[in-house]
C-alpha cells in the first residue's frame, strides 16, 4: 500500500501510526 492509500484507508489515530510504521521500515 502507498502512503496515499494508508491516508484513505485508516483514520488520523493509525495515519500517525502507519507514519511510525514507514520510519522504521
Amino acid at each position: 500500500m502507498s502512503v496515499i492509500d494508508v491516508l484513505m484507508f485508516n483514520g488520523p489515530d493509525d495515519i500517525r501510526k502507519q507514519l511510525e510504521a514507514y520510519e522504521l521500515i
